[in-house]
């Protein structure tokens, strides 16, 4: 715990509030625009385009997959930070100079990134999917309800999509810390999230199904990535 403190410190709980902030009002009004879809371009019914913005469930896959992208970019830019930037920059040889087990700071770093976007992510798309439906209710535009338990399944599938995001900051440290950029690990993040985020929306009345299917595959690659990670860097000569 006292590790992960020290790491903590490191960053500028400001600067990311801010990001935090704005990643919310973004996808918040773009949760809005999709929910006055139907209305704005009067779709008819049997569409699939209308099944996306008509339904609960295909309104939480939109705004699910957009937190994604957006989470995934904060927490490879908070992995570049701790990680990639202390490994590969000037300090290195200080920091690999402490009498603790490099495992063990290492461990400390990824888990405040993780943490930090899961908890940021998990909050942001439960309040999103809240606004969305106080809009519905004020406005008298409800989509249709085709999932049983729609709060809780919300609350599953934005902790899921936190745990997506923070393995996309894993990712992204990996890439990183192997080409040396903090660049490239935001880079590499992007590349995941293109690869993998039109998943999420593609079958809306299943959303839960599919978060669980990818976070256990995501989990599988993190705990590899993670273990090749603390490898190269308890090979580092200081």
């Amino acid at each position: 715990m006292r590790y992960y403190k020290l790491e903590q410190q490191k960053l500028r709980p400001v600067t990311y509030r801010w990001a935090v902030l704005g990643i919310y009002l973004s996808v918040q009004l773009m949760g809005m625009f999709f929910l006055f879809i139907p209305k704005l371009e009067g779709l008819p019914a049997g569409q699939m385009g209308d099944a996306m913005f008509s339904t609960w469930s295909g309104l939480l896959g939109l705004t699910t997959a957009l937190h994604f992208a957006c989470f995934s970019v904060f927490a490879a830019t908070l992995a570049a930070k701790l990680v990639v930037k202390e490994y590969c920059g000037a300090g290195v040889e200080v920091l690999l100079s402490y009498p603790v087990a490099r495992r063990r700071i290492l461990k400390a770093k990824c888990a405040v990134f993780c943490t930090m976007t899961v908890a940021a992510a998990a909050l942001n798309n439960s309040v999103t999917m809240g606004g969305m439906y106080l809009a519905s209710r004020l406005f008298q535009a409800p989509p249709q309800m085709d999932v049983t338990g729609f709060p809780l399944v919300v609350v599953l599938v934005s902790l899921l999509m936190g745990v997506l995001s923070a393995v996309a900051g894993l990712v992204a440290a990996v890439v990183g810390w192997k080409k040396r950029s903090p660049v490239a690990a935001v880079v590499g993040a992007l590349l995941l999230v293109c690869c993998t985020a039109n998943g999420i929306p593609c079958a809306p009345r299943y959303i839960l199904w599919v978060m669980l299917g990818m976070a256990c595959v995501f989990l599988l690659a993190a705990a590899l990535l993670y273990r090749v990670l603390a490898r190269w860097i308890e090979g580092m000569e200081v």
